[in-house]
């Protein structure tokens, strides 16, 4: 229906301009057009319609304009007005506030816990945009590595927080940090001390005291490794495996002995086995006597004789000052005597009997008799033979009888003169140099 209309306006139009022109065709010339149209023909007169855009936009309806038969919209357009931030197109372009680039973007607001997240929106007078995070309020500050007060600033009442702390002593000692404590209320160091253990020798405080190798009173001071010509002298350092201390002298190497007074093989003894050399092999010439182990320790007062046992490795020796008789035992560790008395209270006297209590008056010289187990010692100023049992140790006279003399016959009734020598032979036969009577006397015996 429309269509038709249409065609037929455009006809109606076509002849209105041929009549206008004053032209006509053959066949109606000279005739009178007397059509003339005077409404619209369309089905949109009265609907609703609107102009313009944003709130430019007007609405209406559609109607017929009597001058061109036109159908038009007969709303008016509103004026444009400044663009403000609304959410309408105040300025009829088709864009809503777009002046307002923020709007809808996300937004926060306030520091610390108080900061909040929000998008832009209009401000109530349109002309600006507004955040919409909520506020929020500030709080007492607490060590928790958040800015609770909402100054800016996080934990800045805690002056110590992450500075150097230390705890423990020695090997317990830590380092760490100060930290918020569990309450936040305060700082606490992040650091445990060790566990405290035995203190060894190392240089280390390691009982955790506060003192190094305290245990260990000798460390750092003067010490001595060796002997004779080997020693050396050093401090004292702790050990290897820290139980102990040791010298760190660095000891000299052993030379050959020789006879120089001086300990070459560094074996604690001068010149002992240097050839063509002479050595102190007991005493160190101190008095008064006195027993020991050693060469240090054993005194002699006036020592006359001297007789070695190759049986027993045994020394006899007698002072004659002292008047006892020692006896030098070999002591193959320490290579030197032990001495010890033999026979003799060390009291001047002419006692026989148990050798504790036995006294001797200026003891000289000595053998011994190895048949029958005995040392026979010449008691010079009590102008005796004595004898001592080498397995009970007891003393008996063998000859003399105390006097000055120069008597022979029995041995109990003969006389001496202060003898000094005597010697045996294989046969048992003594030999005594009777010294103040110029004369070697012989005795014979079957047993004593």
């Amino acid at each position: 229906m429309h269509k038709f209309n249409y065609i037929f306006m455009l006809f109606a139009f076509v002849l209105l301009l041929n009549n206008c022109s004053g032209e006509s065709s053959s066949d109606d010339a000279g005739q009178k057009d007397t059509f003339e149209q005077t409404e619209c023909n369309d089905d949109r007169i009265g609907a609703d319609c609107e102009v313009g855009i944003g709130e430019c936009k007007s609405k209406g309806k559609y109607i017929c304009k009597k001058d061109t038969l036109e159908v038009v919209c007969d709303a008016v357009e509103k004026k444009p007005e400044k663009e403000i931030c609304d959410g309408k197109d105040n300025n009829c372009d088709g864009k809503t506030d777009e002046d307002f680039k923020e709007i809808g973007q996300v937004c926060e607001t306030g520091v610390g816990q108080c900061k909040s997240t929000g998008v832009y929106t209009c401000s109530e007078d349109g002309k600006g945009v507004i955040c919409s995070a909520p506020v929020l309020y500030p709080s007492d500050e607490i060590c928790d590595g958040l800015d609770n007060n909402c100054d800016g600033k996080t934990d800045e009442i805690y002056s110590k927080l992450n500075e150097g702390w230390e705890i423990g002593l020695g090997e317990c000692l830590r380092k760490g940090h100060y930290i918020c404590s569990p309450d936040g209320r305060d700082v606490v160091c992040d650091a445990i001390a060790g566990e405290p253990q035995k203190e060894i020798c190392d240089n280390k405080d390691n009982n955790c005291d506060g003192k190094t190798d305290e245990d260990f009173v000798e460390l750092g001071q003067d010490c001595s490794e060796g002997l004779g010509e080997c020693k050396a002298y050093g401090k004292y350092v702790c050990s290897t495996d820290g139980q102990g201390v040791v010298c760190d002298a660095q000891l000299g190497q052993p030379q050959v002995e020789i006879c120089d007074k001086k300990d070459n093989n560094c074996d604690g003894f001068t010149d002992e086995d240097a050839p063509n050399c002479s050595v102190i092999l007991a005493g160190n010439m101190k008095t008064p006597y006195k027993t020991g182990k050693g060469l240090s320790e054993t005194y002699f007062i006036m020592p006359f004789g001297v007789v070695f046992n190759y049986e027993t490795d045994e020394l006899f020796v007698s002072d004659y000052i002292a008047n006892v008789i020692f006896d030098l035992k070999y002591d193959s560790v320490t290579r030197s005597y032990n001495s010890e008395i033999y026979s003799g209270s060390g009291y001047r006297g002419d006692k026989i009997g148990n050798k504790d209590a036995s006294e001797y008056s200026g003891p000289t010289f000595m053998t011994i008799d190895t048949t029958n187990k005995r040392l026979i010692v010449l008691d010079t100023l009590n102008n005796r033979i004595k004898s001592i049992d080498m397995e009970t140790f007891t003393v008996t006279t063998i000859a003399g009888n105390g006097n000055i003399g120069a008597d022979n016959g029995e041995a109990d009734n003969s006389t001496f003169y202060y003898p000094m020598g005597i010697g045996i032979d294989s046969n048992g036969i003594i030999y005594i140099a009777d010294t103040y009577n110029h004369c070697i006397r012989k005795m014979t015996y079957d047993t004593f």
